[in-house]
C-alpha cells in the first residue's frame, strides 16, 4: 500500500519534470501563490493531485527533461 508521503513524493516528481517548461512554469508560480506556499513539499497530496488535473500535466512528462527541480 502506497503512503501518503510517497504519493506526494511521486506528484512532486511529476510536477517538477514538468516545470522546466517556461509556459508550465508560470503555472506553478500561480499554484504556490494561491495556496500561499514556499514550495511544492508544503502542499498537500490532494493540492497537488487538482493541480496536475487542471494542468493536464501527464501528456507534457514525455517532453520535458528527466531532472528534478523540488
Amino acid at each position: 500500500m502506497e503512503t501518503n508521503l510517497s504519493k506526494k513524493n511521486k506528484l512532486i516528481k511529476q510536477i517538477s519534470k514538468a516545470s522546466d517548461m517556461v509556459p508550465f512554469s508560470d503555472s506553478l508560480l500561480e499554484f504556490m501563490d494561491r495556496y500561499g506556499l514556499n514550495n511544492l513539499r508544503e502542499s498537500t497530496v490532494e493540492q497537488l493531485e487538482e493541480f496536475i488535473s487542471n494542468r493536464n500535466i501527464i501528456p507534457l512528462l514525455g517532453e520535458a527533461p528527466q531532472r528534478c527541480l523540488f
